[in-house]
Parts: structure tokens; sequence; C-alpha cells
């Protein structure tokens, strides 16, 4: 090997951390001892040479990052000074009058979701990893703290507009039915019994709404676990399930009670005019997801009724569009927006099941109230969760049946 050669190799060993002496060096590459201390000489002196100046480099960009930090400090300085001065120029805002508690004008409409109830089912806590339980028993106490808490929300938008009136929907699936072996193999009580624990609890939540309220009215739609064909039917979809006879249960109950008043619907979804802004309630079975996901049908379904609504008013020039849709069906709490208004989809009392648990989908058991103001459309809303609710007995509803139903009194 050459020499300038030789003294690279040795450089880059230096470089690696290598100890060289001469001996090695004269091993290595072959050469005399005189000239195996002078590639070795030479080799050092390009290690040290590099070293140092590595060191100016860096000491070089470490000043050059302290002019920089202190140029950005001076540029702070000059901009806050700036700012500063200009403050000064104005005089501080005075305050005329103590601040008010802003209230609505006119009044609100309240509207109460009560869906998927499933009454009759059983999830067991072990079957979900404990995440939830459910029976006629833990329906009750959830029901119980339902109207509990509506009673406090609505006391709290009091404080804001005048809420004199509420809408209640009954909106399907209160009973869990017959439709799969399994629901009524792991039932804890008949399909006819359920149609009744189910009347009866609609009306004791109902009955509790009514000292809330000076006005109620309930809307109904039926759901799927309610119908008592496999198959899903369509000439008697309605009347043929259990939730339109829990409604009738629940009406007859309450047929003293004059603040309350019942349409009980012979339609699969009805549309309604809260506050002058128009609604269209469905369950939402009839709403066809895509992979497991229900936004774009619901999104299609939204544009179907709009074209439907426009065809039931007599196709007139001037139509009042359909605002909301409120569905129920797909256990999850939440609302979408959609063109000038929402698609609200309602929670279920059951919570998440051993299905939704399988499938890895968090359904917490909750059911929604919201307000209508006749200017503002729907102006507050909330979602109830009822998972909280730790109670495994209700303290005031009743959920078991006596021999002779007649004697259950409101």
């Amino acid at each position: 090997m050459r020499r300038f050669e030789i003294v690279n190799d040795i450089k880059e060993r230096l470089a690696k951390g290598e100890t060289l002496g001469r001996h090695t060096v004269k091993k290595l590459y072959g050469v005399s001892e005189q000239e195996a201390r002078v590639v070795l000489e030479i080799a050092k002196f390009l290690v040290e040479l590099e070293q140092e100046k590595a060191k100016i480099n860096l000491k070089h960009h470490i000043e050059l990052l302290k002019f920089k930090e202190q140029k950005e400090r001076l540029r702070e300085q000059l901009v806050l000074e700036l700012l500063s001065n200009a403050v000064k120029v104005f005089e501080p805002p005075k305050i005329t009058q103590k601040t008010r508690k802003v209230r609505v004008r006119g009044e609100e409409v309240a509207v109460i979701l009560l869906s998927d109830w499933h009454i009759g089912e059983v999830v067991r806590a072990e079957a979900v990893s404990n995440v939830n339980a459910f029976n006629k028993y833990i329906a009750g106490a959830r029901l119980e703290y339902l109207c509990d808490k509506i009673a406090e929300l609505v006391e709290l938008q009091r404080s804001y507009t005048n809420i004199n009136k509420a809408i209640v929907w009954f909106g399907g699936d209160i009973v869990s039915g017959l439709i799969h072996d399994e629901l009524i193999k792991s039932a804890d009580i008949t399909a006819v019994e359920q149609v009744a624990v189910a009347g009866y609890l609609l009306a004791q939540v109902v009955a509790e709404l009514s000292t809330v309220f000076d006005h109620i009215e309930v809307i109904t739609t039926v759901g799927n676990h309610g119908r008592l064909a496999k198959r899903k039917e369509y000439k008697f979809g309605v009347l043929e399930n259990f939730d339109y006879i829990a409604y009738q249960i629940c009406a007859l109950a309450l047929r003293k009670y004059r603040n309350v008043k019942f349409n009980i619907s012979k339609a699969i979804f009805r549309f309604e005019d809260i506050a002058g802004w128009r609604f269209v309630f469905s369950h939402g079975d009839e709403t066809r997801s895509w992979m497991s996901i229900p936004f774009y049908g619901l999104k299609r379904d939204f544009a179907n009724k709009n074209i439907l609504n426009a065809y039931l008013a007599g196709l007139q020039t001037q139509v009042q569009p359909v605002n909301y849709k409120v569905v129920g069906h797909f256990h999850i709490s939440g609302f979408i927006p959609e063109g000038g208004g929402y698609i609200i989809m309602n929670g279920t009392l059951k919570g998440i099941d051993e299905y939704a648990f399988t499938h890895g989908w968090i359904t917490r058991p909750s059911q929604i109230i919201f307000g209508v103001h006749q200017e503002y459309g729907i102006t507050w809303n909330y979602s109830i969760w009822l998972d909280v609710v730790k109670k495994e007995n209700p303290s005031r509803f009743v959920v078991d049946l006596p021999d002779t139903w007649a004697d259950l009194v409101i």
C-alpha cells in the first residue's frame, strides 16, 4: 500500500477508537519501524486536526443559536412594548348595569324519547365482563332515575325559558319479543307478560312526568322486536305488534289523567309538527346500513322522508321541509347534522348485551330529552346516561304482575 493509503486507514481506525502503536502498524502494513512511526504520527495529527475543526464548528453553531435566540427575544419585547402602548390609548369599558340572566322569549316544548327498552330480556353480567346487567328490575330502577333526571333538567331549563308542554315518543322495541329463539329461552317473563309489564312501566313513567308538565302528548311508532311474525310484514306490521298493545295498556291505565293525550299511530312512521318545526319519527329498522354503519342509510332515508313529506302536503309550492328525523333501533345516542336540522338517534334502556359485546359495540344505556323553540328549533338536548344507576331493584315502580292485572293502580 502507498503511504497516503496507510495513513487514511490508520486515521479511520483511530477515529473508531482503536489503539495502535508503531509495532502494530509495522505488522499490519509490512513497513519498516521508521516508516511505521512516520505514518502513525501523521494519522494522529490528522485525527486531532479534524476533532479540533469539529469543536470550532460546534462552537460557531452554538454562538449562532444564541444570536438567533437573542434576536427573537428583542423582537418579542418590541412587539409587547408596542401592544402595551396601544392598549394604554383605549379607555377600559364601563359597566353600566349588572350582568343579568338572559331569558329566552316565548315558550319551548320538551321532547322525551323513550325507546328500545327490551323488557323481558336478561343480560347476565358475567357474559359481558361485568360491564352491564339487565332484567326487568334493573329496568325499573333505571326508569326511576330517568324520571328524576328529566324533572331536574327541565327545571334547569325553566330558568331560561317557559316549558309547559312535553311530547313523549314511544319509539318501539319496548319489549324483547319473540323474533329470536335465544331471547325466548333466556327471557325472565313470557312474551304476554312482557307486554303487560312494559305497558305498565310506560304508564308509571308518563304518570310521573305528568307532574312535571301541564300538558303531555304521547306519540308512538312500533319497533321490530315486538312483531308477532318471524319475518317482517308490512300489511299489519303495526297492529300485530306487542309494542302497539303495550301502548294501549298504557293509555288505558292513564285514561283518567286529564293532562295526558295519546296519539297511538297505525303507521310505521309519523310526521309531527312541534313548535312550528317538522319532525319525522320512526323506529329506524327500515334504514339499511352499509357495512354495519347506519350513517349513510340514515342520510338517504332523511332525503326520502322529505320527498314523501312534500307528496303528503299535496305537492304545494311552499312545503314545510322535514327539519329533524328521530330514530331508535341502533342503541346509540347522538345527533348527526343534516341539512338545516339533525338526525337524532335515541339510546337504549338495556345497554350492552351479549351480541353487542361479541361485536365490540359500546351501547351505553341512555334516553334523550331535548327542547324545541318556535324561533330557534332545538335549543338544548341531553343524553341521560343510565349505567350510572347501581340499584338492582326499583324503589317505587312496580314490575311484578299480580294475578289480576286490574289490581295494578297508577
